[in-house]
């Protein structure tokens, strides 16, 4: 029916091509849930995350219903004046037991 796929409406999408339209929409973006994860991503305790939250310098970047809090993280990130570098998944952790250089006294 149509010459050009940019030309449908959303209406008249399938549920595979929504579901692929949304998909690629979402791919680069990394969120964070609650205030736990908030504070995951700042390097913080969770009552300093509480602060910034309530302080509202990332209320755009927080959707909120009821308790449910989503973080979009580079957006966060970014009011904060803070760079955003994606997690390596190719890095590998270092256990903290394994830094120690001998027995302490």
């Amino acid at each position: 029916m149509y010459q050009n796929e940019d030309a449908k409406f959303l209406w008249q999408l399938t549920v595979a091509e929504y579901r692929d339209l949304h998909r690629s929409m979402m791919q680069d973006r990394r969120m964070e849930y609650g205030i736990k994860g908030l504070a995951q991503l700042l390097g913080c305790s969770r009552s300093k995350a509480y602060e910034i939250k309530a302080s509202g310098v990332i209320d755009k970047a927080i959707t909120q219903n009821g308790k449910i809090i989503i973080i979009d993280c580079e957006k966060a990130l970014q009011l904060l004046g803070m760079e955003y570098k994606k997690p390596s998944p190719t890095k590998p952790i270092i256990p903290m037991s394994s830094h120690r250089s001998g027995p302490r006294a």
